[in-house]
């Protein structure tokens, strides 16, 4: 939304004082082109906004300039501060929490809340790492680490932050790795003893980074669960993935990552599921409980 992004450049001009049109383009994520036509949209809507020219230039508002909160809409302000509530109910910081309060101030409006998140674990082991990890990124501070990888073996990594990302229930950290010359997603739970550097470093631009993803296979199956999971069905899966037989038991076709956490998901039901087709998918499960079955069996 345009209007949005404009309130970002002048947040940014007011904060900033002088920023290019390069790092503005970076941080809202749209081309240098884009970014000028805003700033003639605000210079046109009486923003006292200009460019300086030559070594140390870049764009820049006028001294004592005054946010005006007449520019924007009541459903601008609505837009704004809706926004800042997300951000502020991921709960990392304090920041989005002041910039919110401030601006509800501003704009003389207390919106109700929208949205909260605790995407914290009981015992809130990470939040540290979190924080260090949002400085560094935000700083261009290289960070250092020990991570298990997914054979557990454990290594030490310094690398380049560039994002905290939150997918399917985890944390993961998407970062330059200085030891593999390319861009790495860590998973957080597996991130030990991180401690951020003094070193500095220059993002790269976003049409350098390659991404390296662990290839991971996606099939069909088909699971019967007993009656009894319901709470869990409706959980696990989508609706329309979903039918009900007449006993109340449940029959559940969809298409799952096949991988370590699938495996164990279908497993959590114990005896209260059963996985019907593929045939090489019962195979694998069946293989599984012979080894669990192996393991209880050995008394050492």
């Amino acid at each position: 939304m345009q209007i949005r992004r404009l309130f970002q450049i002048i947040y940014y001009l007011m904060d900033r004082k002088k920023i290019t049109a390069s790092e503005l383009a970076e941080r809202l994520e749209v081309s240098a082109r884009t970014i000028y036509r805003d700033i003639e949209v605000l210079s046109q809507a009486g923003i006292p906004v200009f460019a300086a020219k030559g070594k140390g230039g870049g764009i820049c508002l006028s001294e004592g300039f005054v946010l005006n909160k007449s520019l924007l809409t009541g459903e601008d302000q609505k837009e704004i501060l809706a926004s800042l509530q997300g951000l502020s109910a991921i709960g990392f910081s304090e920041g989005p929490e002041k910039a919110l309060q401030k601006l509800s101030a501003f704009f003389g409006s207390i919106e109700p809340a929208w949205l909260k998140i605790d995407l914290s674990d009981w015992g809130n082991r990470h939040q540290r790492d979190y924080e260090l990890i949002k400085e560094s990124i935000v700083h261009h501070k290289v960070i250092a680490f020990d991570y298990y990888g997914t054979n557990g073996c454990l290594t030490s990594r310094k690398v380049e932050p560039l994002q905290l990302w939150f997918k399917s229930s985890a944390w993961y950290l998407k970062a330059y790795c200085q030891q593999r010359n390319a861009i790495r997603t860590f998973k957080m739970s597996r991130i030990k003893r991180l401690q951020v550097l003094e070193e500095v470093f220059t993002p790269k631009p976003p049409r350098e980074e390659k991404e390296h993803l662990s290839p991971v296979s996606v099939k069909h199956f088909t699971m019967w669960v007993d009656a009894s999971q319901a709470y869990r069905v409706y959980d696990n899966a989508e609706e329309e993935e979903i039918t009900r037989l007449e006993d109340g038991s449940f029959i559940i076709e969809a298409v799952y990552p096949v991988d370590d956490w699938f495996y164990g998901s279908i497993l959590s039901y114990g005896v209260h599921g059963k996985v019907l087709d593929p045939p090489e998918l019962r195979d694998k499960i069946e293989e599984m409980l012979q080894k669990m079955l192996e393991n209880y069996k050995n008394k050492v």
